[in-house]
């Protein structure tokens, strides 16, 4: 459950409903041991970074559309903007 939070960044209602368990409980277990707990801001930023290589290649080197990177790979052009707005930093180190 720790490698569904912290590495697939997802939330306590999905790794519930993926090991068929209540999510409050989860989060129980998550704080009786002592597991870092994200806000949902911070899950969010960690994700957009994760997607970054992602979407810059898709939407510069390959020269799609964020229209076309919303059809065939179901990110919205919102996210997409967001996305290279707030890490395109990384490409000027």
């Amino acid at each position: 459950m720790l490698k569904m939070y912290n590495e697939d960044l997802l939330s306590f209602e999905q790794i519930a409903e993926a090991t068929k368990a209540d999510w409050w409980t989860i989060k129980q277990m998550f704080k009786a041991k002592g597991a870092n707990i994200l806000t949902t801001k911070e899950r969010g930023m960690k994700r957009r970074a994760r997607d970054f290589e992602r979407i810059y290649n898709l939407h510069y080197v390959e020269g799609l559309s964020l229209t076309k990177i919303y059809k065939d790979y179901e990110l919205s052009p919102p996210y997409c903007r967001q996305v290279l707005q707030e890490n395109i930093h990384k490409l000027k180190k």
